[in-house]
């Protein structure tokens, strides 16, 4: 236990380095939440500084079981160092929605308690989103990828931490080097999406927002790409399959879910940019592109047929993927309150 304790106070301190993008955002907005998030990364680092130093004489490697307990703390406490700018910035809110705010954001669940959102801080905006991209890679998988500093082994928090069967897989011989490729690829394509909603028009502060809060509609566009290009290729009775009207009809209902749900974000994005109400419209893109991604790879498989469950074949990722996008990021369940409290039926009755 004192050994967990001990990786959980070096995991407090890197986590302390997450408050700098506030910081800095702060500083350049001005917004008047400068301190707060120097008293909240100045806490988070001493209360993991002082946690080291008292089990420093208790470091060992880590075993399977102390990598789960690892994990479950580590979400936990976390989550409760992470509400401290919250609680300083709205006086008026109480821990229990502020950790169930940083909760939401760290586990990627996307529900938030919070109103007037387009006039909060921006440090204060900036770090709920930051929380969400944390999440979407994995906080935890994050502290792998500089485990080497901590001196202890990953292993057995890179298997706590990573659902499905890719935690068997290493992409590189070590751990630390796996993590450090996951997110090296995660950052590239945040900062590719960042990039093309500025040229898009939108601004700096909001194009990041955005790519930290985003992802869905490529993933089935990907998969319907796959999809119709097999059905191009594979023949039956001398016909390639596409040509049969079966297949054609699942192809052409794809293409019509993927353009519709990619003019329902394209609406909550305008909205946005125009500085309009968008909460309902955004919970609709999202619940509509993450379940119109489930059946279109659902699609693209039954077309490759029992290939479209082999490795060999990239579409079996998509089909096992999609699902990360029907329980993250806000799950389908929770965009569905969020649309019937736009309607007027608040949904949380049992």
């Amino acid at each position: 236990m004192l050994a967990v304790l001990n990786v959980l106070g070096s995991m407090l301190m890197l986590f302390s380095v997450t408050y700098l993008m506030p910081i800095v955002t702060s500083l350049i907005y001005r917004d008047g939440m400068l301190v707060d998030f120097i008293y909240a990364g100045a806490g988070c680092l001493l209360v993991g500084a002082s946690i080291v130093a008292l089990t420093r004489k208790h470091k060992r490697e880590l075993r399977s079981r102390d990598g789960f307990l690892l994990v479950t703390l580590g979400w936990v406490l976390m989550s409760a160092i992470a509400t401290v700018p919250l609680l300083l910035g709205l006086p008026g809110l109480t821990f229990t929605d502020a950790f169930f705010e940083t909760m939401s954001g760290l586990s990627t669940t996307g529900a938030t308690v919070l109103t007037g959102l387009d006039t909060m801080a921006p440090s204060l905006n900036l770090w709920r989103h930051a929380l969400i991209w944390y999440g979407g890679m994995g906080i935890i998988v994050l502290v792998v990828a500089i485990l080497p500093l901590l001196g202890v082994g990953g292993m057995q928090l890179y298997k706590a931490e990573t659902p499905g069967p890719v935690k068997d897989e290493k992409l590189t011989p070590r751990i630390t080097q796996t993590a450090r490729a996951l997110w090296f690829v995660y950052f590239l394509i945040t900062m590719a999406c960042i990039g093309s909603l500025r040229l898009a028009g939108m601004g700096w502060f909001d194009a990041v927002c955005h790519a930290f809060a985003a992802m869905g509609l490529g993933g089935a566009q990907g998969a319907f790409e796959l999809a119709l290009k097999y059905s191009k290729e594979r023949e039956q009775f001398d016909k390639p399959i596409g040509s049969f009207q079966v297949i054609a009809f699942k192809l052409a209902d794809m293409a019509t879910e993927i353009e519709l749900a990619r003019l329902m974000l394209y609406k909550a994005c305008w909205l946005c940019e125009n500085h309009r109400p968008f909460s309902m419209e955004a919970a609709m893109a999202k619940m509509f592109c993450s379940e119109m991604y489930h059946r279109v790879a659902n699609q693209a498989v039954q077309i490759h047929g029992g290939y479209g469950l082999m490795k060999e074949y990239p579409v079996e990722r998509h089909y096992r993927n999609q699902k990360l996008l029907d329980i993250g990021e806000g799950t389908s369940e929770v965009q569905r309150i969020v649309i019937a409290s736009h309607i007027g039926v608040p949904g949380r009755g049992m």
